[in-house]
C-alpha cells in the first residue's frame, strides 16, 4: 500500500520546488537580493488572491491517490465485471468503495475523499444507490489544495530533472523534451486538444503499466526504493495580436515555421 501523503510531505514538495527554482536563478546570475525581493512580490500577490478568493477548502491529500482508486476501479479483478467494465460497487463490504478508497487514504479521511471525489464528478451514484466512476483517471474541475500540491510536484521534478541532466553523465540523463510552433491557428485549439489527449493517455497508459510491473510489492521491502514517474502537459498561449495578425514583418517566412525543439522530436524520413 502506498504511503499516505501528510501536510508535512507537501510543504516540503512545495519547498522543494521553490528552493529548486531560486537555485536556477541564482546559477543563471541572479542575485540573492534580487531573489529576495522576487519572493516577496509573489508573497504578497498570492495574499491578495487569497483575499479575494471563495475558496475555503482546507483539504489536503495526494491527488495521484484519486487517479489511484479510478485506475484500480478499472483494473483490478475485484473491481470488474465479467466484461472487463468496472463494477457498480457499494459502500460496504470487502470489495466496496470504501475499502477501495482505503486502499490510498487512511480510515478517518474516508469520507473526506468521497467526497472529494464526487464534489469533482469523478464518480455517480446509481438508482439502486451504488457508485460507479465517471473516467479513467482524475482530473480537477477547480484549483483546489490537491491540484496544487500536484503542481508544486511537478514543477520541483521538472527543475530535478533538468539540473541532473546538465550536471551528471549524459548515459544516466533522464528523458525532457518539447514541441511546439509559433504560428498556431486559434481555431485548430480543440483538435489540437483532442490529439494531444488521445496520444498522451495512451504513452502514460504504457508507463504506468511498466512501472506497477517493476514496482515492489509488500513482501519484498527491505530493498532500496524510490519514486519514479512522468509528468506531462500541454499547453495553448493567450491570443495575442503580434506582427503577423497585423500584417507586418515576414510572416511569409514564419509562418508555419516550425520550431527548433518540435522538429528534434520528429522523426526524420530515409531518402
Amino acid at each position: 500500500m502506498k504511503a499516505k501523503a501528510t501536510t508535512q510531505e507537501h510543504t516540503q514538495l512545495i519547498r522543494g520546488a521553490l528552493v529548486q527554482l531560486l537555485e536556477l536563478q541564482l546559477r543563471s546570475g541572479k542575485s540573492s537580493d534580487s531573489l529576495m525581493q522576487l519572493a516577496q512580490e509573489c508573497a504578497d500577490e498570492a495574499t491578495r488572491a487569497i483575499r479575494t478568493s471563495a475558496s475555503g477548502d482546507d483539504n489536503l491529500f495526494d491527488a495521484q491517490d484519486y487517479g489511484s482508486v479510478l485506475k484500480t476501479w478499472h483494473r483490478d479483478a475485484n473491481y470488474l465485471l465479467a466484461s472487463g467494465f468496472p463494477r457498480p460497487l457499494a459502500i460496504a463490504g470487502e470489495s466496496g468503495l470504501r475499502r477501495l478508497i482505503e486502499r490510498y487514504y487512511p480510515r478517518e479521511h474516508y469520507q473526506r475523499v468521497l467526497k472529494s471525489l464526487m464534489k469533482a464528478a469523478l464518480i455517480r451514484k446509481k438508482p439502486d444507490g451504488k457508485w460507479l466512476p465517471t473516467k479513467r483517471c482524475a482530473v480537477f474541475p477547480k484549483l483546489n489544495d490537491e491540484l496544487l500540491v500536484h503542481v508544486a510536484e511537478g514543477i520541483s521534478k521538472l527543475v530535478q530533472t533538468v539540473t541532473q541532466n546538465v550536471t551528471k553523465r549524459r548515459k544516466e540523463a533522464l528523458f525532457e523534451r518539447s514541441a511546439k510552433v509559433r504560428s498556431f491557428p486559434i481555431e485548430a485549439g480543440p483538435a489540437f486538444r483532442e490529439f494531444v489527449n488521445s496520444q498522451a493517455s495512451a504513452f502514460l497508459s504504457s508507463v504506468d503499466d511498466w512501472l506497477e510491473a517493476h514496482s515492489i510489492s509488500g513482501s519484498a521491502r527491505q530493498r532500496k526504493t524510490c519514486t519514479a514517474g512522468v509528468f506531462t502537459f500541454a499547453f495553448i498561449d493567450e491570443l495575442r495580436v503580434d506582427a503577423t495578425s497585423t500584417g507586418r514583418g515576414d510572416t511569409g517566412r514564419r509562418r508555419g515555421r516550425r520550431s527548433r525543439s518540435a522538429r528534434q522530436l520528429i522523426p526524420q524520413r530515409s531518402p
